[in-house]
């Protein structure tokens, strides 16, 4: 894994494109959680692709009912597994 000299962070954690708030999202959040996921066998992109949209929806679903502070946690949860999925992507080449 090399290392970017505009970011100084990890090549996996983040992509060019990435603005401030995803990266500062991906850098602390979700890069703290990829590593854990690598030892999971049987464990593919598109599975933490699936549950991140299905917590999305969730907090879609939450934020209808009226309870919008736990529909923003439900959300942002998701948003941070947004970043997991690609991160785990770029690491296992998959």
């Amino acid at each position: 894994m090399s290392i970017s000299a505009k970011t100084a962070t990890p090549d996996w954690q983040t992509k060019p494109s990435d603005r401030f708030v995803l990266r500062w999202i991906k850098v602390h959040l979700s890069a703290r959680i990829t590593p854990h996921l690598l030892t999971w066998s049987g464990l593919e992109p598109w599975m933490i692709t699936l549950f991140s949209s299905s917590l999305g929806v969730l907090g879609g679903a939450v934020f209808a009912l009226g309870w919008g502070w736990l529909a923003g946690s439900i959300a942002a949860c998701a948003q941070v597994l947004d970043g997991v999925d690609g991160q785990f992507a770029r690491i296992t080449g998959k």
